[in-house]
């Protein structure tokens, strides 16, 4: 996206207004794939309206080509990662550079941002591809092995962001505690985050999508100590059961994890842990999924996502035998959900009466209720809090107390000023 902007190409909020769109796609889960390609279909429409190009990118790409341009033959191309460079080149083909308007989104000097979040947080991708070989999973044969950014160019981004008004910035990757491997020859998330702690104008800085294997005691005490790192780590661990995790080509176990979760819990900060987990998978037994909840049950994750397993072309699991009924899938989806709703209300509870820093969202209008997010909520993923002030804006970081608390969301009032306002 940065390159299309560098070249003069604008924005628009409407793919209606639009000479070209570009469609980014995830062909990670059968339900990403069919969101997938229900978007590019509607795209294709607008070439009746005056739409010069379609062009479609992302891990579909990479894995389901054929059937992309089978069911949308209005695609004029399939760009995959290696071409990403090119985009300029392709657009100028549908689009000479003399039609092309000013620039839009653009800070002052040389950097350029795509601003595809609200204002007061923004993603922070440090690396791209996974070393990893987990066998329900194609994004190292997609997108290739680790590389990740230099330390340098990540933090004067952060920089630019502060100036622009980002308040929060969310720390990404395929595997963001490998950061630094493939540049540095050593693991260097904490150093990353420890410069990022340094940048004016951020106030929250949040990991995501850390594997267990590289949650070391340093990554720890920093979730422990940090000053604007939050304690919140994001730690996708897919199943509990050994049987489960060696098919899934998982380089833990579950001894490894309780260790992991024990120094976590028990560093002397109240630390938020979200993690995600597959039901469904080839060969997932009554018996593993039971234990799947009872480890649920015991470690009580703050916050929890689960998807069914969906099969993934050219994944190693793909052939596997022993699948799972789509409908057992489906009841054990429920059954684990039913059961983390009970454990998100249950921590939840713990902040009745607290006064909590609260990063506002939306400020509503007038008498509206306000809605924001606690430093124990990701964007886009985690719950909300429904907060009632005066002369509040989007950006703000206030106290609220809170009054009421559901299985995702709280609620509660202004109570005062954060300290990092």
């Amino acid at each position: 996206m940065s390159d299309l902007l560098t070249h003069n190409a604008q924005m628009v909020a409407d793919p209606a207004d639009a000479e070209v769109v570009v469609i980014n796609t995830c062909g990670f889960l059968g339900s990403a794939r069919d969101e997938s390609l229900k978007t590019i279909k509607e795209a294709a429409k607008l070439k009746q309206s005056g739409l010069k190009a379609l062009f479609v990118t992302g891990c579909m790409v990479g894995n389901y080509r054929d059937q992309l341009l089978a069911e949308v033959p209005e695609v004029d191309r399939l760009i995959n990662f290696a071409e990403y460079k090119r985009i300029n080149e392709y657009v100028d083909e549908y689009l000479p550079p003399a039609e092309i308007s000013t620039p839009g989104f653009v800070t002052p000097g040389r950097f350029i941002q795509a601003r595809l979040t609200p204002a007061h947080f923004s993603y922070l991708k440090i690396a791209e591809g996974c070393n990893h070989t987990c066998s329900f999973c194609v994004i190292p044969k997609i997108r290739g092995r680790l590389m990740s950014l230099p330390m340098e160019e990540l933090i004067e981004k952060a920089r630019r962001l502060g100036q622009m008004g980002t308040k929060e910035i969310n720390v990404v990757a395929q595997d963001s505690t490998m950061y630094g491997v493939d540049l540095y020859g050593r693991f260097r998330i904490t150093d990353l985050l420890k410069g990022l702690e340094g940048v004016d104008g951020i106030s929250w800085i949040r990991l995501l999508y850390a594997y267990p294997t590289e949650v070391s005691d340093e990554l720890t005490e920093l979730l422990a100590n940090g000053k604007k790192v939050l304690p919140y780590i994001d730690v996708p661990l897919q199943h509990s059961s050994n049987h489960m995790l060696e098919l899934m080509r998982r380089k833990t176990r579950e001894d490894d994890v309780e260790v992991m979760i024990e120094k976590l819990r028990s560093n002397g900060r109240d630390i938020t842990l979200r993690t995600t987990m597959i039901v469904g998978f080839p060969g997932e037994t009554e018996a593993d999924f039971e234990h799947l909840m009872a480890f649920v049950k015991r470690h009580r994750f703050d916050r929890l996502g689960a998807f069914t397993y969906s099969p993934e072309h050219g994944s190693p699991a793909f052939d596997l035998p022993n699948a799972v009924p789509e409908e057992v899938k489906a009841e054990r989806l429920d059954r684990l959900m039913t059961l983390q709703q009970e454990i998100s209300k249950s921590r939840n509870q713990r902040f009745l009466g607290q006064d909590i820093e609260v990063l506002v969202e939306d400020p509503g209008e007038g008498m509206e209720t306000a809605i924001g997010r606690s430093q124990a909520d990701a964007p886009e993923i985690d719950g909300r809090v429904f907060l009632r002030g005066p002369n509040l804006k989007a950006g703000d970081i206030v106290k609220v107390k809170i009054e009421r608390a559901e299985a995702y969301d709280l609620h509660g009032h202004v109570s005062g000023a954060s300290r990092l306002c």
